[in-house]
């Protein structure tokens, strides 16, 4: 069992390492953990900095919302009282 890690930059590169590691005589199992970085995208902290930005301009959310950045995906958690404030 072959596990590949890392970053590369695009998708194309990622199958392609997969693929040439099971043309090695004896590999029977890849687990391809490589992870694709494309150019100039987000990181979760600057992701995370807009989001508290967003909530900060909006003076009619409470500041008991909070934001959880993980792998790019934004999740905002807590308790508002009204609908328009889900909607902001």
């Amino acid at each position: 069992m072959i596990t590949l890690t890392g970053f590369v930059d695009s998708y194309v590169e990622k199958i392609g390492a997969e693929e040439t590691v099971k043309r090695v005589r004896g590999v029977r199992g890849v687990a391809n953990d490589i992870d694709v970085r494309v150019p100039n995208e987000r990181t979760d902290p600057e992701i995370a900095k807009g989001a508290l930005h967003a909530l900060e301009s909006h003076s009619s959310v409470p500041n008991q919302v909070t934001v959880t950045v993980r792998r790019g995906y934004v999740r905002f958690q807590g308790t508002v009282q009204w609908q328009y404030q889900k909607d902001g």
